[in-house]
């Protein structure tokens, strides 16, 4: 899985911010060819590394008294004015309170998928934080007197002194075949929920928690059902708008295998005068069906189709074992915030 590896250090600790042995395990995570192992940013008290390859979104910005760091995309907004924003909360560090309701406000305003750091080098302070609905899987375990943090969980094991499977999790994995909230199955390492965020400094306890989930917000209540469908139906569009907008360069391209979702979209993208490219991959033979359900749609929109078969009577263990390595046998990627 790409994405970003910090370790955060309250006191200075050379053998923990150790930038070979964050290479050293960040190396073991480049499960592509095109994966690169990087150190993004290092001093006394915090590293940054990240597994990517080359297109994959991470922006950072460092200043002689702040960084900023970016992984992921956010659609509605243009690159000046969520640098503003974040410049807004960096300013905000030292009165916590407003911190807070500055990542709340940017949290519910902001549509995307991202994580967030904040880094004061002056004071020592750090904060990360993740966008309304967690859509990218991050992990996090809290040491004494330090933090790490990975969106890959086999990043954290080697600084953990002592590996226990968490047994409520256990439990709830048998039971359900996922674990419930932040525990994952093993003890003390936690999945940051959505609309959250993990703030610590030089002077205090580290702290992690989730920031007022941005559904609670109050709505004006409407006289008629059909005035709650236009509005579904105008923000699926604005969404659908802004993505493209910012995704501009590129070309659409939409997956019209299994879903009234995709289809959904599609039929957006073409209210928007947007003409996506169609695949269709039949996996198995039990959704062979949905293939000619693919192929009638992509002719009423009259967009093209590409078409893969899959071979259903070959099965490839060198790849399920590679699948297994890169998802650390954790939870059915097809949950939500697990993918």
């Amino acid at each position: 899985m790409v994405g970003i590896n910090i370790i955060f250090s309250q006191k200075k600790n050379k053998s923990l911010l150790d930038s070979q042995k964050l290479e050293d395990i960040q190396k073991k995570m480049l499960h592509y060819p095109s994966y690169k192992s990087r150190v993004l940013f290092q001093n006394s008290n915090v590293i940054i590394g990240s597994t990517a390859y080359k297109e994959y979104p991470i922006e950072i910005v460092d200043d002689e008294s702040f960084i900023i760091l970016i992984e992921g995309m956010i659609y509605n907004m243009d690159d000046e004015e969520i640098k503003e924003l974040l410049y807004e909360i960096f300013d905000s560090a030292s009165d916590k309170n407003n911190f807070e309701e500055k990542i709340r406000k940017f949290q519910f305003i902001a549509d995307g998928e991202f994580i967030i750091v904040i880094y004061n080098k002056i004071k020592n302070i750090f904060c990360l934080f993740n966008d309304s609905l967690g859509r990218l899987p991050l992990y996090w375990y809290e040491g004494d007197n330090f933090v790490i943090i990975s969106r890959e969980i086999k990043f954290i094991y080697p600084y953990v002194n002592k590996i226990k499977f968490e047994k409520k999790s256990l439990v709830e994995y048998l039971l359900f075949g996922f674990v419930l909230g932040e525990r994952t199955l093993i003890e003390r390492i936690k999945r940051l929920m959505p609309s959250s965020f993990v703030f610590c400094n030089a002077d205090t306890s580290i702290n992690g928690r989730l920031n007022y989930p941005v559904f609670l917000a109050k709505h004006p209540i409407l006289n008629e059902e059909e005035d709650y469908v236009e509005n579904l139906k105008r923000y699926f569009l604005l969404g659908l708008e802004s993505r493209v907008t910012k995704l501009r360069s590129k070309k659409q391209i939409i997956s019209l295998s299994g879903g009234l979702d995709s289809r959904a979209t599609l039929a957006g993208l073409i209210k928007l005068g947007v003409s996506p490219n169609g695949i269709a991959n039949a996996t198995s033979k039990s959704n062979e069906r949905e293939s000619t359900y693919s192929k009638k749609i992509a002719n009423v929109f009259g967009i093209p189709l590409i078409h893969f078969k899959s071979k259903f009577n070959e099965v490839n263990f060198e790849k399920y074992l590679k699948l297994v390595k890169m998802k650390d046998c954790f939870q059915p990627i097809e949950l939500v915030n697990q993918v």
